[in-house]
């Protein structure tokens, strides 16, 4: 056999062996972003699958209007009626906007399991309602509700106790804004709204029999789970994503 055949005799074309193409690991043990990327759009992940995370992510937070317009857009047909989103949408409103009594109301009327099943929670929006009464310098008020409505909810949970004695410190303050402890800031943050938001979204989810959680902010943190154990068993070093700050923030 000729040596023109050579290449073929060891399994390898021309353009393809190995001497020809070139290594997508560096000298230094190094991937390159460029190489990785190529691998990472190698990755078979169809549009359908995509437009659906995002739609689940809507649709579990409870943005409404994003879901209906999204829906629009991809032609994504949900598993959910997206205008069973309202009253979830409605509720949130009600928090992030300081109408801790009108979420009350709302969730007794829709929901009237949640807060009989879930004291803690019952709790958390009588405490977020007396901050609410303290930082518009309305202290009688404040007083008033926890001695009606809070005090005999710690007398029939007593492991209350602790937290509600470190909320009642706020009203020794006058100007709380200015005088609130660091220990204490964040019960006063205006945070505090969309995180009891959160937890009220998820306790109507899981009492709906859906997903308390979207699927993306999961997925992200599978993903630098499996970077980390990469790095930690790999020989070749690679290009890093680090988003768990921003899935952290979205979701806690």
């Amino acid at each position: 056999m000729s040596d023109d055949n050579s290449d073929d005799e060891d399994g390898y074309s021309g353009v393809n062996s190995p001497m020809s193409c070139p290594s997508p690991i560096t000298a230094d043990n190094t991937m390159s972003p460029e190489v990785w990327n190529e691998l990472l759009m190698d990755s078979q992940v169809s549009k359908g699958t995509i437009n659906n995370l995002i739609m689940e992510y809507f649709i579990v937070g409870s943005f409404k209007d994003a879901a209906i317009e999204f829906a629009k857009e991809s032609y994504v047909q949900s598993t959910v009626d997206i205008n069973s989103i309202t009253d979830r949408e409605n509720i949130r409103s009600k928090i992030t906007g300081g109408d801790i009594i009108e979420c009350i109301d709302l969730l007794n009327k829709l929901f009237p399991r949640i807060l009989e099943d879930d004291q803690q929670l019952l709790l958390n929006l009588y405490v977020q309602h007396f901050v609410e009464q303290l930082l518009s310098s309305r202290v009688n008020d404040a007083i008033a509700f926890a001695k009606e409505y809070v005090a005999p909810l710690v007398v029939k949970h007593p492991h209350f106790i602790g937290e509600m004695e470190q909320v009642m410190c706020l009203a020794a303050f006058p100007n709380l804004k200015e005088q609130c402890p660091l220990n204490l800031r964040h019960r006063i943050d205006r945070e505090q709204r969309y995180l009891l938001a959160d937890r009220v979204n998820k306790a109507i989810l899981i009492h709906q029999g859906n997903r308390p959680e979207p699927e993306i902010p999961s997925l992200i943190r599978r993903i630098v789970s499996t970077q980390n154990d990469l790095k930690r068993k790999a020989s070749t070093s690679f290009p890093c994503i680090n988003m768990m700050d921003d899935v952290d923030a979205v979701t806690s």
